[in-house]
């Protein structure tokens, strides 16, 4: 299954008409620190299996379902079983299974953005007015806002490939586990909604040819010209 991770995804079309609903762009809430490194082109992506660590509570990212490939309900048992009601009553019910199953992924890393949409605000330049969840600032307080998104994963995309490795990037998909049925057609780029979907994320994603390192710096080279670092709040 993992083979599914890249068949799905399409780098962004320069021709696709664009409408309130269209992604307008993506940021990076972070530290300064960082946000500097990925101004001056230093791309740093982290293993998706080190996304399933539970103990790096600062991520505000850590997932043990990343990786997520399939959900069912239901699942496993379909019969009856007789259940004594304890006044000479029997009653057959149905016991109710929900598995959510995560797939391996140790040769993928990812680096994580946010997305805003064109209906959210007019553009990139009013960033400020942007109404975003309070719990995203518990990333930081400065923001990389990114205000040619197509150069920028042109650039990444072409810097991934000199360097023999497979890019990919898309948005994230947040999945009902309630309700949702059946395989995830996009892993790698599938999360549960409880409790994820507020980060409203966006991928860069790099496939090695061996187990992925736990940090792996990508330089594509100064974004200046095509971002900035902006204050929240």
């Amino acid at each position: 299954m993992e083979d599914i991770f890249l068949t799905d995804l399409k780098a962004l079309d320069e021709d696709a008409p664009m409408n309130s609903n269209e992604m307008l762009g993506i940021f990076r809430i972070d530290k300064q620190e960082y946000l500097e490194k990925l101004l001056n082109g230093k791309l740093r992506f982290t293993s998706v299996e080190k996304y399933k660590m539970s103990e790096d509570k600062e991520s505000h990212r850590n997932d043990l379902m990343e990786g997520l490939k399939r959900v069912s309900q239901d699942a496993g048992y379909k019969g009856l079983i007789p259940f004594d009601l304890g006044n000479g009553a029997v009653i057959e019910i149905r016991p109710f299974i929900q598995v959510k199953v995560a797939g391996a992924l140790p040769n993928v890393s990812v680096l994580c953005f946010s997305t805003v949409n064109r209906i959210d605000i007019p553009s990139l330049e009013e960033f400020h007015n942007y109404k975003m969840d309070p719990r995203m600032f518990a990333f930081g307080n400065k923001a990389l806002v990114i205000k040619d998104m197509k150069q920028f994963i042109d650039r990444f995309l072409a810097k991934a490939k000199e360097m023999s490795l497979t890019p990919d990037n898309g948005s994230v998909e947040y999945i009902d586990g309630d309700r949702y049925e059946g395989f995830i057609k996009r892993i790698g780029f599938a999360k549960l909604k409880d409790p994820f979907e507020y980060q409203k994320e966006y991928r860069l994603a790099l496939r090695f040819n061996d187990k992925a390192p736990k940090e792996y710096t990508l330089d594509i080279g100064s974004i200046r010209d095509i971002a900035e670092i902006k204050q929240l709040g």
